[in-house]
């Protein structure tokens, strides 16, 4: 019998415990706003650790409120219990007195609510001396000038690749067709060559080296492109050489060989070779010409004489 009053009572003590433990406030920072002004709710509670609990759930709206935002809900541990803590901005639009019901905060069955709130919705305070106006019309939005600022910069771009496009494109149509320069024939290139290296007496001015260089230049480039004779790369020896499988007779076979050799004294022996040698140099390369030219058009230069 003793031990279950034993047990009665510490069940009793436990449910009041725990009771005591579950409890909820609530309170605001003002009770009367102007219409449109905010206040902020402040929702409190402890509970005990370890069981379940159902926090009050605040509307988005009441009669005469409005919620503008919900805080987090914060929980601080103080020994076995739990402090709740939740903010409510709230305003109201309209005029009168208005009250916020209890809430309610439940656990394993218990059960704490908070106490009834009434807050006072006022109307600006009016002046006799103000000027009052009427309610405006719809008015449209303003000007988004950014939006407008790139647009426009947009748009001049695109116009200016337009432009660009078609003023290069007109360009192309409208440019003048400039006519190849004419070129002559390889035989002729090398006697106006040979008229213009004569014209600068190099020899006669001491340039002796650049004299046969620029003549041996000249022969070069003829037999290349007249005659399909690689020659601008090779010593004279290995022109000499070429020139075995043309057609010409001993004797000026002999006289361009040798000029060939003067020419190489010339340019890397530093060697002078005597004024006729220098004359005769010139000649025997336009000798040279004459007999190895095509004779179609030897023929056709006899006729037009």
């Amino acid at each position: 019998m003793k031990s279950l009053l034993t047990f009665v009572l510490s069940l009793v003590l436990g449910l009041n415990l725990s009771a005591q433990e579950l409890s909820i406030s609530a309170r605001v920072d003002t009770n009367a706003i102007l219409i449109g002004e905010q206040l902020t709710l402040s929702l409190k509670g402890n509970v005990s650790q370890g069981e379940n609990f159902v926090w009050p759930l605040f509307p988005d709206s009441l009669d005469g409120f409005e919620v503008i935002s919900r805080g987090k809900l914060d929980t601080v541990e103080k020994g076995n219990t739990f402090q709740l803590n939740q903010e409510f901005i709230i305003t109201s639009f309209d005029s009168g007195y208005f009250v916020i019901p209890p809430l309610t905060f439940t656990q394993m069955g218990s059960k704490a609510q908070t106490e009834v709130i009434g807050i006072a919705v006022h109307f600006p305070e009016l002046n006799e001396d103000d000027q009052y106006y009427d309610i405006k019309g719809i008015m449209e939005p303003g000007l988004d000038w950014e939006k407008i600022i790139l647009i426009v910069a947009v748009s001049i771009l695109f116009l200016g690749g337009i432009l660009f496009f078609i003023v290069r494109l007109n360009r192309k149509k409208n440019a003048e067709v400039i006519a190849p320069k004419y070129r002559l024939k390889p035989y002729a290139q090398a006697y106006e060559d040979l008229e213009k290296l004569d014209q600068k007496q190099l020899w006669q001015k001491g340039e002796v080296k650049n004299y046969y260089s620029s003549l041996t230049d000249i022969l070069g480039h003829y037999l290349e492109n007249q005659l399909g004779i690689s020659a601008l790369e090779k010593t004279s020896d290995e022109i000499i050489e070429s020139l075995q499988s043309l057609r010409i007779k001993k004797d000026f076979f002999l006289e361009i060989s040798s000029m060939l050799k003067t020419s190489s004294f010339a340019k890397f022996a530093k060697a002078k070779p005597s004024a006729f040698d220098n004359e005769q140099a010139l000649k025997i390369v336009r000798e040279f010409i004459d007999i190895t030219k095509p004779q179609a058009e030897t023929k056709k230069e006899e006729q037009d004489d």
